[in-house]
């Protein structure tokens, strides 16, 4: 398959939609670029947890989820 984009004045290039889908590329992945004999290609780059997390926990309550979740540990240790 061989399909062209073009490149926009800030540098930006949109990857066709049939390419995104069949690579699995989503906004917010990071890819990698790489030259070759004269060649560019792209590829995802590699899977990184982490990264995929960063956000996850936005606007949780963590801390009055861990106070909650201790309270109910408290109440049934009390009751054995």
């Amino acid at each position: 398959m061989q399909t062209s984009a073009v490149i926009s004045f800030k540098g930006q290039l949109v990857i066709p939609a049939e390419l995104r889908k069949k690579y699995g590329l989503q906004a917010g992945m990071r890819v990698l670029f790489s030259e070759q004999d004269g060649k560019l290609t792209l590829e995802p780059a590699d899977f990184d947890p982490f990264l995929n997390l960063r956000g996850a926990l936005k606007g949780a309550s963590l801390v009055r989820d861990f106070e909650e979740e201790r309270r109910a540990e408290k109440a049934r240790e009390s009751e054995r």
